[in-house]
């Protein structure tokens, strides 16, 4: 039974509660190891753990988005969506970052470790104005560049079009790493002891960005919060 693999999308209470627990020392059968294997999966699955929440910046600039911006150039024309913004912290996106990448199995065909996914959820509003829309961006890179010249691990994009009223919008998106293998050595410590160590991880960082389509005094959209998760 692959790792991960679920019997059925649940937790299954083993042995049923009217017959009792397994004792210490209790042989198992195979039955019982697959529903076992099934439970952790599913308990793996359902565990979530916040890296990080920031709130803001409100009001989204687009008219003066790459105002200022020195360390990367508009690209008129590009297919790249996610070149499409500047990533200027702040005014177009926020990073986080570095996370040390959570693996969940070795991979063979590509060989690699297989990290767990990064859940992103931005909450906003979109405007009123016509024919506009509001776009938001996730990615996880390599480094602390930004994600139009760092390498890319996972992308995700979703967008709101203008509604009869001001709509309040949550975005989820989810990133699915592809698999990495150890880039770097962090400092921890040997367990049960104070003696210092290094270990080797794969250290990423998350992007969120957008953009609005809205024009100069508008009614503007609204970016209010953004909450990383890493999940299964």
């Amino acid at each position: 039974m692959p790792i991960g693999q679920r019997i059925v999308q649940r937790y299954i209470k083993h042995p049923a509660p009217a017959t009792g627990y397994l004792a210490d020392g209790d042989p198992l059968d195979a039955g019982s190891v697959h529903i076992a294997h099934s439970n952790l999966s599913h308990l793996s699955e359902r565990n979530v753990r916040l890296i990080a929440h920031a709130l803001g910046p409100g009001e989204v600039d687009w008219a003066g988005a790459w105002t200022g911006v020195i360390d990367e150039t508009e690209v008129s024309g590009t297919n790249d969506a996610y070149a499409l913004i500047p990533w200027y912290r702040d005014r177009t996106a926020k990073m986080f970052g570095p996370i040390a990448l959570s693996m969940t199995r070795v991979q063979t065909a590509p060989a690699g470790l297989v990290p767990r996914k990064i859940r992103c959820v931005i909450q906003g509003t979109k405007s009123t104005q016509a024919s506009t829309n509001l776009y938001v961006y996730a990615v996880l890179t390599a480094n602390a560049e930004t994600p139009i010249t760092s390498r890319r691990y996972a992308v995700a994009t979703a967008s709101k079009a203008a509604g009869g009223s001001d709509t309040l919008c949550v975005f989820d998106l989810l990133l699915d790493p592809q698999p990495v293998v150890p880039s770097a050595e962090w400092r921890c410590r040997e367990a049960g002891s104070g003696i210092g160590a290094t270990s080797g991880i794969t250290p990423a960082y998350v992007w969120v960005g957008w953009r609005s389509t809205t024009t100069l005094g508008g009614d503007p959209d609204t970016i209010e919060s953004v909450s990383i998760f890493e999940v299964w």
